[in-house]
């Protein structure tokens, strides 16, 4: 192979190469682009989740409400709660003790 060839072929390959790289780049902002609006679209559903049940007024009342936040870093928090001090049911102890002699082969059987 000449080196005229050789350089053509790389260039070819170079040009290939940036091509598929500028493709995955348009690719990955379009799901960047998917993944944002889907994240949105959960906080909605996640702020409506929490609003209170009324036995009053339409259902898709509050479904019909249009969540703006301020900005996109905004994100709207709950008051805090008490928590409640509940003891560790899962909290066992045991005192293993470590046993010195030869075992008796009756007690295995």
């Amino acid at each position: 192979m000449s080196l005229e060839k050789g350089f053509e072929a790389l260039t070819k390959r170079y040009q290939f190469i940036s091509y598929l790289n500028q493709e995955l780049k348009d690719q990955n902002k379009y799901l960047r682009r998917q993944l944002k609006e889907a994240m949105k679209q959960k906080q909605k559903q996640k702020v409506l989740d929490s609003l209170p049940k009324s036995g009053q007024g339409d259902e898709g009342e509050a479904e019909s409400h249009d969540f703006k936040l301020a900005s996109e870093g905004d994100v709207p928090r709950r008051p805090r709660c008490e928590r409640r001090s509940t003891p560790n049911l899962n909290d066992f102890r045991f005192n293993i003790q470590v046993f010195e002699g030869e075992p008796d082969p009756k007690e295995l059987a």
